[in-house]
């Protein structure tokens, strides 16, 4: 049976400092569009979602033997998942210190970058079985890059994958601790790239994330949601998307007194 986590979640936004830690379930319920998403790199059409914050050190993973997570002024990201019947939707904003762009797909874990697994059947298990995907994106100056890993025999780019990847530099523009440099990523991955699985309300998935972290020239670690993907590979210590109904929209704020 699948392990379920519990992990000290740590909240930010661009204009207010760290929030009170809240322990979850590692169990996102991810809210159906009701239209297809843009793949600009733009979130407007995410603000229904509520998003999976990474900025604690329960969620780091360091590449070798002293490489500390600096907290949130380090690295931090924000990540959003959706569907609809033709796409699993996700987006990422992503805040670094020290942005090292990668050159190509092949060699995508040499810089900054976001690695995905999905369990399309959510069957757990030690070792990626037939059905397993292991897909990566990053921001590059030659534009977007998307790279399958798993199904092996599948490896290579991932063209049928919509990738947007926006860059801003916005110094002092963010809460205090928080790096100035921010990757917008806007990923729609067709069904039909994952085998097994439709766009169906109920529908859950093991899935697992990871932003790869590089600073200055070497691999300094990884922010994950959970466990069991950056080494050794294991779906059995993945969290779940659940496939759900459509998001209510925020509330609208109350009009100013005049």
């Amino acid at each position: 049976m699948k392990r379920v986590y519990l992990a000290a979640l740590m909240a930010f936004t661009a204009v207010t400092p760290v929030c009170a830690n809240i322990e979850v379930a590692l169990t996102y319920r991810a809210p159906e569009m009701t239209a297809p998403v843009t793949v600009d790199g733009k979130l407007d059409e995410w603000a229904a979602v509520e998003p999976l914050i990474l900025t604690s050190a329960a969620h780091w993973e360091p590449a070798r033997s002293g490489e500390t997570y600096g907290g949130p002024k380090d690295c931090a990201a924000r990540v959003y998942l959706a569907w609809d019947r033709d796409h699993l939707y996700l987006a990422v904003e992503a805040y670094d210190d020290d942005l090292a762009p990668p050159t190509e797909g092949a060699k995508m874990l040499d810089g900054d970058c976001i690695v995905i697994a999905v369990d399309p059947r959510d069957d757990g298990g030690q070792g990626y079985r037939e059905d397993d995907c292991e897909f990566g994106f990053a921001y590059s100056v030659r534009g977007a890059l998307a790279w399958r890993w798993f199904p092996s025999e599948r490896a290579g780019p991932l063209d049928a994958a919509k990738v947007a990847v926006v860059r801003e530099v916005k110094p002092g523009a963010l809460a205090e601790g928080v790096p100035p440099i921010k990757l917008t990523y806007e990923i729609a991955i067709p069904w039909s790239e994952l085998p097994g699985p439709s766009g169906v309300e109920g529908k859950i998935l093991g899935f697992d994330l990871a932003i790869a972290d590089v600073d200055g020239g070497r691999r300094h670690g990884w922010l994950q949601w959970t466990p069991g993907m950056m080494g050794i590979k294991d779906p059995s210590r993945f969290g779940s998307i659940k496939l759900v109904g459509p998001a209510l929209p925020p509330p609208e704020k109350p009009p100013t007194p005049d």
